[in-house]
């Protein structure tokens, strides 16, 4: 069964001006996540195993000349900002063994009633 990976941008934090760029982000949070297929024992239909790691970046501020103005951004052109800055392996092996976790557990929380 493959995994699927993939990353959702989330909140951009932005300086409102600095040094005359307008709206400068200097930090970025994202998901990355990984789905993959399953059978669910206790049904005979299929289901998904989904995992995710939510982080914050801090960016390193652009040079005045490759400043681009907020409203041209794009997930593509942000992710290009946090993705050197990640381990993506090691991400993917974070995620690879939470999936693995819950195909195959080995804790569980229980709860005293009172």
């Amino acid at each position: 069964m493959n995994t699927e990976y993939g990353y959702t941008i989330g909140m951009l934090n932005c300086y409102i001006d600095k040094d005359n760029m307008k709206d400068l982000v200097y930090n970025a949070s994202y998901t990355y996540w990984a789905k993959t297929p399953t059978i669910n024992p206790s049904q005979a239909t299929g289901s998904e195993i989904q995992v995710a790691i939510n982080d914050i970046v801090e960016l390193t501020e652009p040079n005045p000349d490759n400043y681009i103005p907020f409203n041209d951004l794009s997930d593509e052109i942000v992710w290009s900002w946090i993705e050197p800055k990640l381990d993506i392996e090691q991400i993917k092996l974070t995620l690879d063994k939470q999936i693995e976790d819950i195909k195959h557990p080995t804790t569980e929380i229980k709860y005293i009633n009172n």
